[in-house]
């Protein structure tokens, strides 16, 4: 099975590697390189939102939990993946690389790519750095990707610090101190 979820979440840090490695004088293909590899990423997550959206009767359910604890109590809805991946990473420490799309993380996927070719979209006015401007945005939306989409609490973890880098240089590079001139 194609690995649809690490494409989605890995295509973004691609592409922010492939933009740095462009010439910095070439600055229309530098932006455009980026809005395609953001609109790219948009289509794939519109493909499992729309994959998503439909019947599967292989998708994996995670456990019911009872409301009340006895013989005939009510359960909580259940939570289904689909489209897991699964790689064990570190066994000697029961640590894997897992990944799964729910209701909910479909719908966050869905918008953080939206929200990322606006982003790229509205900036084509930054000048200052661009090359390292436009990385650093497919970067953030790759770390986020990979908040929405791992299924266990190390992954997540590790996906939420990547994030924290690329953030952290956009707010300092690009910011408002810098915008407002403090």
């Amino acid at each position: 099975m194609f690995p649809m979820l690490s494409t989605i979440i890995f295509l973004p840090l691609l592409g922010g590697i492939v933009v740095l490695l462009l010439p910095r004088e070439r600055v229309n293909v530098i932006r455009w390189t980026a809005l395609g590899v953001a609109w790219l990423d948009l289509l794939l997550a519109l493909g499992v939102m729309l994959a998503y959206a439909q019947p599967h009767p292989t998708a994996i359910t995670v456990g019911t939990v009872p409301l009340v604890v006895g013989e005939a109590s009510p359960t909580v809805a259940s939570v289904t993946f689909l489209l897991q991946e699964h790689l064990s990473w570190l066994p000697a420490l029961g640590i894997n690389y897992s990944l799964g799309v729910d209701g909910v993380s479909v719908l966050l996927m869905t918008l953080t790519t939206l929200l990322t070719v606006v982003c790229i979209a509205a900036s084509f006015r930054v000048e200052q750095k661009l090359r390292t401007y436009l990385a650093f945005m497919l970067l953030l939306e790759s770390g986020l990707l990979g908040v929405f989409l791992a299924t266990n609490l190390f992954l997540f973890y590790v996906f939420w610090e990547l994030m924290l880098i690329p953030a952290y240089f956009l707010v300092g590079g690009w910011g408002p101190a810098r915008l407002c001139g403090y």
